[in-house]
């Protein structure tokens, strides 16, 4: 599979019409859809494992309560796009673009976002276990009371993010450039001097 297909996109449709009943859920399992156009794409609640998305257009696409699962998407962009409860596993998105998306509630668990691009993303509520954002730009983010387990979050910019009840605890803050940390709780991270 190259693209997802209109015939893919309608069943998946019908699928959420029918509260998630029946057959037509969209699941990408083991394909490679590298640098396919899916902007704008209705894609909540699907399935993405093993999948190849490198590249691929994602700009304005719902993908909230979706999963992304051992997936790679290097350079994918997901700009304006709404990923509200989404859920990622083990999964690759180096160099993403995820500028003025919108993620309440997203849980990310073993993921690398190196390099990754989130200015003026809004993450309320956000979940990040393990997860690698060495030399992410995440400048003017919202991520109010989120939490962060285990981090690494070197070289990151987070000049002017908003962090108001967010949790950090073992991370790796070194050579971060970071806000007034007023209101945010670390507990056991590395910090410069």
């Amino acid at each position: 599979m190259s693209t997802v297909t209109a015939r893919q996109s309608r069943a998946h449709a019908a699928w959420l019409q029918r509260g998630g009943q029946g057959e037509g859920r969209l699941e990408v399992i083991g394909e490679d859809l590298i640098r396919a156009q899916l902007g704008a794409s209705h894609f909540t609640e699907a399935l993405f494992r093993d999948a190849k998305l490198d590249g691929v257009n994602l700009m304005s696409a719902k993908l909230e309560r979706s999963v992304f699962e051992r997936c790679t998407l290097v350079s994918t962009g997901f700009l304006m796009a709404r990923l509200g409860s989404s859920r990622w596993v083990d999964c690759t998105i180096e160099d993403g673009r995820f500028g003025v998306s919108k993620g309440e509630g997203i849980s990310m668990v073993r993921c690398e976002l190196p390099g990754a691009e989130m200015d003026r993303a809004r993450w309320p509520h956000a979940t990040f276990t393990e997860v690698n954002f060495r030399g992410a730009s995440m400048p003017s983010m919202k991520l109010p009371d989120a939490v962060f387990v285990d981090c690494d979050l070197r070289d990151v910019d987070l000049t002017d993010a908003v962090l108001e009840g967010a949790r950090f605890e073992r991370c790796d803050l070194r050579g971060a450039k970071l806000p007034d940390l007023d209101g945010a709780i670390l507990l056991e991270c590395q910090r410069d001097p």
